[in-house]
């Protein structure tokens, strides 16, 4: 095998890595975090879903949630009796 052989045989690889590592850092995940309220007071069992996912949790208590969404994704919030809100993270 010649020399270039070698550099022509190492360059799709090269190149698989840097897609492969491109597509990780716009899938990462962020945690987002926050409470719900309703003037002042806090809303437990509130839905929070990623928009077009069934990635989602409910408040706590406290109107507390966390969360693991991408930067670029939007959050439904509902709750009964409420008007639902869609948030850009």
């Amino acid at each position: 095998m010649t020399n270039k052989h070698k550099i022509f045989s190492k360059r799709p690889l090269t190149i698989f890595f840097l897609f492969v590592g491109l597509l990780t850092i716009s899938a990462q995940k962020i945690k987002i975090s926050g409470t719900v309220t309703d003037n002042g007071m806090p809303l437990p069992g509130a839905s929070i879903v990623v928009k077009g996912s069934s990635n989602g949790t409910v408040t706590d208590f406290d109107g507390f949630y966390e969360l693991l969404v991408n930067s670029d994704d939007a959050i439904i919030v509902s709750y009964v009796g409420y008007k639902t809100m869609e948030v850009e993270v």
